[in-house]
This record gives structure tokens, C-alpha cells and sequence, in this order.
């Protein structure tokens, strides 16, 4: 019983985000929901604890996350999901942060992303338009996913139909090899991702 009792954190007396605090979030944030990434308006937004309120979170500018409103989660299973999704994230807006400050970050070891027989360095560059360029997106592959706005996607087309929606603002079914490029290391110019499946077909049938 003692044990449990230690383990205990006591709980901020504040609850609820101050009026400054979420303006602070809203912009250092970009604006965008961390739940689905979609653009958020100042008047729709709630700002959901990272560590919940409940298990000692505190209410600060640290321990929130905005989020639409009908976004926020609040089922301990969800919460849970957020919690693993927020690490990308915050991964993203910081290293955003050092680079719009003008620091540079060393380049650090990570696992390639592999799909179909075609290797991506880690920390390549990417990039995908749709729509004749009307919808562009930018990203970068890191430890062996690809990373947009601070989400993880595990496939090309998982990423695209993601992202790229059709005129009509319905989503898309999209084949994503059709559509990224990469700017591999050395090169200063981009290459689409389904060329370089075409190479490893190719030496798959040599």
C-alpha cells in the first residue's frame, strides 16, 4: 500500500489551459491538430494534456498538445495512442524550432527505410505533388518510416492517401510510388521513388 502511495503524483491545481498558454501553443504548433494534422481554428481548438491531468500532468506549456475539439482523446486506449504519436511530433517541432533559429543539427544514425527492394537513406528527403502541383507535401524518411508534419507512415501509399485529397475534398486511393520523390545524398536533384523500384526489379531479374 505504501508502495502504491509513493508512486502517486499530486495533481496541478490548474486544469484548464490559460488564454495565453493556448495562444502560445497554437502558433509554436503550427496551427495544426496533433491528432489528425489537419489545420485547426483558434475557436475550435482544446488543448489536451499530454501526460493526463489524472496521472500528474502538469497544466503547462511543456504538457500540451492542440487538438480540434471532436479530436480530443479520451478514452484511456486513445490517450495512449496520442502519447506514442506526440513523440514523432515533438521530434518535428523541435528540431523545426533549432532550424528556424539558425542551429544547425549534426546528422544523426538511424535506420533506412526499406519497401519493395528499394533502400532510402535515413534522413533523405522527400517529396510529393499532386494534382499538377496544386497539393504539395514535404517530408523526410527517419529511422525507417516516412515523416510529414510529424506523423510516421509506414508506406508510400499509406503517406499519400494520407495527405492528398481529391477536388471534391473526398480521399484518395492512391499508389504512392506514382507520386514521391527523394532528394538522395549527393544528388541536387530529385528522383521519383518509382524509378529507383524499377533499378531493384531490375537487378532482381539479372
Amino acid at each position: 500500500m505504501v508502495a502504491n502511495l509513493d508512486e502517486l503524483k499530486p495533481k496541478d491545481p490548474t486544469r484548464s489551459f490559460g488564454d495565453t498558454i493556448r495562444r502560445i501553443l497554437f502558433f509554436e504548433q503550427e496551427k495544426l491538430c496533433a491528432v489528425c494534422m489537419k489545420e485547426v481554428a483558434f475557436d475550435d481548438m482544446e488543448v489536451h494534456h499530454i501526460t493526463p491531468h489524472s496521472q500528474g500532468g502538469k497544466t503547462s506549456l511543456n504538457n500540451g498538445a492542440i487538438v480540434h475539439k471532436a479530436c480530443h482523446p479520451k478514452s484511456e486506449q486513445e490517450v495512449s495512442a496520442f502519447y506514442e504519436k506526440w513523440r514523432l511530433r515533438k521530434s518535428y517541432l523541435h528540431q523545426k524550432k533549432m532550424q528556424d533559429r539558425g542551429f544547425s543539427q549534426p546528422p544523426e544514425a538511424g535506420t533506412d527505410y526499406e519497401q519493395d527492394g528499394v533502400v532510402i537513406p535515413h534522413g533523405t528527403p522527400a517529396k510529393m505533388e499532386y494534382q499538377n502541383g496544386e497539393q504539395v507535401y514535404e517530408g523526410r524518411f527517419e529511422d525507417g518510416v516516412l515523416m510529414v508534419n510529424g506523423l510516421a507512415y509506414s508506406s508510400l501509399s499509406s503517406a499519400a492517401n494520407a495527405l492528398a485529397v481529391t477536388k471534391n475534398g473526398k480521399k484518395t486511393n492512391l499508389n504512392g510510388w506514382l507520386y514521391w520523390k527523394v532528394l538522395l545524398p549527393g544528388d541536387d536533384h530529385w528522383t521519383p521513388v518509382r524509378s529507383l523500384r524499377d533499378r531493384a526489379e531490375s537487378k532482381d531479374q539479372e
